[in-house]
């Protein structure tokens, strides 16, 4: 199904929901609408346009380049599964983004002597009468037993949450990398020594939709939207760079 195709029932429902709640509510559609409509109208506009940028992402874009997952598996000489057995969610079950819905087009291999999966995470949130697709799609690799760590993009939510309760995570002397990501760890040493001021400058040059997470002997990238193809290497060169930058004595932490 065509994305265009997609965004138009997608959007067909969001209307239809808007009629069932002036149905529900028994109230007209005058030329003046009341104040009161305007919050619902108001969500509802905003819900259609979270709907077309979702799908908009969700297009692989593999101009130029392999035409699926599994062609594009071939070409790198990696192991493909479109859709993996419950034993692969366990797996990665630690993993909050997805801790729901279904995992697909699994891709795995070798990247540097570290062993490295790719694969889509999809669920929904319902709203109503309207379902809101969420997508990730999520790079990890082999890494040593290190502490649970997160970096997370800061948002105007996480922002206003962490004002009000007063929790900031990690604070490093980077002013640019606080205010870009909330770091959380458990060992708050190890936390610093990774990030050094090299790390932090790296992970500056993408802030936004990509979140970084180590635990369970594994080093997590989990991007918002789906797996495009064409953006692939790039991934796996941005994992490269991630090692390449680990100081010397994490190897042995």
């Amino acid at each position: 199904m065509s994305n265009r195709i997609m965004i138009a029932i997608l959007t067909g429902a969001l209307i239809a929901g808007v009629g069932a709640y002036f149905l529900a509510s028994g109230v007209a559609i005058p030329n003046n609408v009341p104040v009161r409509l305007v919050i619902p109208a108001a969500i509802i506009l905003l819900l259609i346009v979270f709907v077309v940028r979702t799908v908009q992402r969700s297009g692989s874009g593999s101009q130029g380049g392999p035409k699926t997952a599994k062609a594009l598996a071939e070409q790198l000489g990696y192991d493909y599964v479109r859709k993996p057995d419950k034993r692969f969610r366990t797996r990665f079950a630690h993993i909050p983004e997805i801790k729901h819905g279904e995992n697909k087009h699994a891709i795995s291999g070798d990247l540097d002597g570290r062993h490295i999966t790719f694969f889509n995470n999809s669920y929904i949130i319902p709203a109503g009468q309207v379902m809101i697709p969420v997508m990730h799609c999520v790079f990890t690799c082999v890494a040593p037993n290190w502490p649970s760590l997160s970096i997370v993009p800061r948002t105007f939510w996480s922002k206003l949450f962490a004002w009000m309760s007063s929790r900031r995570g990690i604070v490093l002397e980077n002013q640019a990398f606080n205010d870009a990501f909330t770091v959380t760890c458990k060992d708050e040493s190890f936390a610093i020594t990774l990030l050094s001021p090299e790390m932090q400058e790296f992970m500056l040059e993408k802030n936004a939709g990509l979140k970084w997470r180590i635990g369970s002997e594994m080093l997590c990238m989990v991007y918002s939207g789906t797996l495009k193809l064409q953006r692939v290497p790039a991934s796996l060169d941005r994992m490269r760079r991630f090692w390449a930058l680990v100081p010397l004595e994490l190897e042995n932490w």
